[in-house]
This record gives structure tokens, sequence and C-alpha cells, in this order.
């Protein structure tokens, strides 16, 4: 069961997050120095008020020593493991060049998938 936090749950990519920061013993600027995400809103993250995209993921991920694939699947991004066994399967490879990608891959990268879901949108 999640946490309440201020009248929200905490989601479990916040608990995840706040855990990780925490272990490496960091506050929340020292998280923001080392991710480039703003103090506020891994805050934010960390208490359920906001949804992380893909790409604050990726940074905080990066910083924390989180895989991103981890992280993804805790945020409700991809299917877990065990589902992915009974419908699709996601090769390991793609978890691991998108931890790799520099800022100017990743734009290009979202930029694609937004294609490909406009153009599925379109023809649903």
């Amino acid at each position: 069961m999640a946490q309440r936090v201020r009248g929200r749950e905490q989601s479990e990519v916040g608990k995840e997050l706040e855990g990780a920061r925490k272990g490496l013993g960091w506050s929340l600027r020292k998280a923001e120095e080392k991710s480039g995400v703003s103090n506020g809103y891994i805050s934010q993250i960390e208490r359920g008020e906001v949804e992380p995209s893909p790409e604050v993921l990726r940074k905080l991920g990066k910083a924390y020593g989180i895989p991103f694939a981890v992280l993804m699947e805790t945020a409700g991004y991809i299917m877990r493991r065990e589902q992915q066994k009974e419908t699709v399967k996601v090769p390991a490879f793609v978890f691991s060049a998108a931890e790799k990608m520099d800022e100017r891959d990743w734009d290009a990268a979202q930029a694609f998938f937004q294609y490909l879901l406009d153009k599925k949108t379109e023809s649903g």
C-alpha cells in the first residue's frame, strides 16, 4: 500500500527515487546538482504530486545508479517483466541503448515515438 503524503498517495516511483536519494545520503539540492533536475521537481515526484517523464526518469536514474528500465517499469510506462512474458517482449538492448543516449538522441527518439502515436491515432 502506498504511503499517504500530505493528502496524496506517494507513487511507487516516488518511493523508489526518495529511497535511492536518501540511501546515497543526498539532500534534494545534491540530487539536483547530480541529475540536472530541479530540487523542487524532485520533491514533487517523491511526494506523488507529479508524474515524471521518461526523460526525467533517465536523468534521475543515471544520477542515482538505478537502471532506466527499472524506473520505467516502476512508473508504469512499460509492463513489468512478469507481465511481458504473457504479452509483448521488449528486448533488453532497447533499455540499454536508451541509457546511453545523449540529449539530441533522446529528443529525436521522442519525436519518432510521437509520430508513431499520431499515425496510430489517425488510422485508429
